[in-house]
């Protein structure tokens, strides 16, 4: 089945975290911060992300195999 991450889009506040799932795609997945000037962390294997400044920051998604999702 197709890669897919969870939520696409999240406004949250800089003392806030968020976790971003993923479905489909073959395990393991690894969410890794793609790009953005939020300056965010994300734990790789578990999705919570945690914002370091206002901005944005697109999280990316990759399965085993390679295939990638964006939010």
């Amino acid at each position: 089945p197709q890669l897919t991450i969870s939520p696409t889009n999240v406004s949250i506040d800089v003392a806030d975290t968020t976790t971003f799932t993923a479905t489909g795609g073959v395990e393991p997945r690894t969410f890794t911060v793609d790009s953005g000037t939020g300056g965010g962390s994300i734990d790789g294997s578990t999705g919570v992300y945690t914002p370091l400044g206002a901005g944005e920051d697109v999280i990316l998604v990759e399965d085993d195999v390679g295939n990638t999702a964006t939010a």
